[in-house]
């Protein structure tokens, strides 16, 4: 386990041991001993780990499965919203404005114009 949390602080999220430690309530020492083996990580901070960075409770305990839970569409598209209104691009939300605005039938010609981008 203790090499599975350092793979997620280090390669999945790039954060530091007190980074990571202070985003989810611990200290950095703590994270340390973790990841060394010098102690346990508890089922509570495991919880925290994963409902803060939608991590696979299986994946941290035990190594199975995937490292992220799969996501609903509108669980990720609430997620991308809400990076969205922090960024507090203005020009971005001039975009999104004016989009919001649109007729259904602008809608069908942005549609077309993506699956033209995909192909």
């Amino acid at each position: 386990m203790k090499s599975r949390i350092k793979q997620l602080r280090e390669k999945e999220l790039a954060l530091t041991q007190k980074e990571f430690a202070d985003s989810i309530g611990m200290t950095r020492s703590n994270v340390c001993n973790i990841e060394s083996g010098a102690v346990n990580l508890i089922e509570k901070n495991a919880k925290l780990i994963c409902e803060k960075y939608n991590v696979n409770m299986d994946w941290i305990l035990y190594g199975t499965g995937d490292i992220f839970k799969k996501r609903s569409e509108d669980d990720e598209l609430a997620l991308l919203i809400g990076e969205f209104i922090a960024e507090d691009d203005p020009y971005k939300k001039k975009i999104i404005k004016t989009m919001l605005s649109f007729a259904d039938e602008d809608w069908i010609l942005i549609q077309r114009l993506i699956e033209k981008f995909k192909d």
